[in-house]
């Protein structure tokens, strides 16, 4: 069986479908990632085949997407939340869309396996008649359903697909959730076909090491500061942190990500 996953290029929606293509492939099928190009090296370091779909999401390499963002900041508060969210089906879609119907004349898997907040898939995989699932990074709750519902048809209409007038398309097949039904919403939703699994950690799709230890000063409090893997190209918060500590009788480690310099902070 071939198994393809789509997802919009961000470190923090690969790596959790990363031990999902692990068993698919341990189990002998065939998995393939859908992704913007800047993941090329991450996904065919894993041993996968990576095609090129989709747009990136990185300020530096995509104008668009950085515009996108910054109205979305501006606008701020639960109206900028719903710009954001509306704009993962009505900006990333279309360009995912097209790449998925072109990709799968030649690749055509056997399912598609989404990330949430990747919504090119399920529309590419209702226009071909291929089954469809959406491993959940965020839940789909009743705010982001209530958000999601008039960009959702507007694609499927765009693309010919009929109106989905109870919006059962982004959840028609199977919901993988890795989240206990205490969180994020799930007991107050059930959905017939949520399937909730122990999800395996991964965290390492390049040579990342750990710093070495012991850490320089023996005794003194540790201070990890950090932006994550989507906002850390903002390093004028990282050179507050920085300038804050740099002083102070503490081991200070600070992750700035893999597309910035360490050095750029000074000693």
């Amino acid at each position: 069986m071939r198994v393809l996953f789509t997802l919009r290029g961000a470190t923090g929606h690969f790596h959790p479908l990363v031990p999902l293509a692990q068993a698919a492939r341990d189990a002998g099928h065939e998995a393939a990632f859908a992704t913007a190009p800047s993941f090329q090296k991450a996904v065919e370091g894993l041993g996968f085949r990576w095609v090129s779909a989709g747009s990136e999401i990185r300020d530096d390499l995509s104008p668009s997407w950085a515009a996108f963002r910054k109205e979305a900041m501006r606008l701020g508060g639960r109206e900028g939340r719903t710009f954001y969210r509306r704009g993962l089906a009505s900006v990333l879609g279309p360009p995912m869309i097209a790449d998925l119907l072109q990709i799968c004349e030649t690749w055509r898997p056997d399912v598609i396996v989404r990330d949430s907040q990747e919504y090119g898939g399920c529309v590419a995989a209702e226009m071909l008649g291929i089954p469809h699932a959406v491993h959940e990074a965020v839940a789909f709750d009743a705010a982001t359903r209530a958000d999601m519902f008039e960009p959702l048809a507007d694609l499927r209409a765009a693309y010919g697909l009929p109106p989905d007038p109870e919006q059962e398309m982004p959840e028609r097949y199977l919901v993988l959730s890795p989240f206990p039904p205490s969180l994020a919403g799930v007991a107050a939703a059930p959905r017939p076909t949520r399937h909730a699994f122990r999800s395996t950690p991964f965290d390492r799709s390049a040579d990342d090491v750990a710093p070495e230890w012991p850490l320089p000063i023996p005794g003194a409090p540790l201070i990890y500061a950090t932006l994550g893997t989507v906002v850390s190209n903002r390093t004028w918060i990282l050179e507050a942190f920085i300038a804050a500590l740099r002083d102070e009788r503490l081991n200070v480690v600070v992750t700035v990500g893999r597309e910035r310099d360490p050095g750029q902070f000074g000693p």
